[in-house]
């Protein structure tokens, strides 16, 4: 999934963006507590377990590139 067709720069600048110049560590924090909540939906609704647990780290890789595109 690191080297995911879907996860591309664009979808990680569009998730930047999305909170503006003094809010894109708040967008970091909310795909972290999504990909929380994708985890424990995963261990609630065992007929959609992927998919949640594919969510979940979609949401942990697009949190993980904007981190460390901030330290940049």
């Amino acid at each position: 999934m690191a080297n995911s067709k879907v996860i591309t720069d664009k979808v990680v600048k569009a998730a930047m963006e999305a909170g503006g110049k003094d809010h894109g560590s708040c967008v970091v924090y909310c795909l972290l507590v999504n990909q929380r909540w994708c985890k424990k939906q995963a261990r609630l609704e065992l007929w959609d377990a992927d998919l949640h647990n594919v969510r979940g780290i979609a949401a942990e890789i697009i949190a993980k590139k904007m981190w460390v595109d901030f330290e940049h």
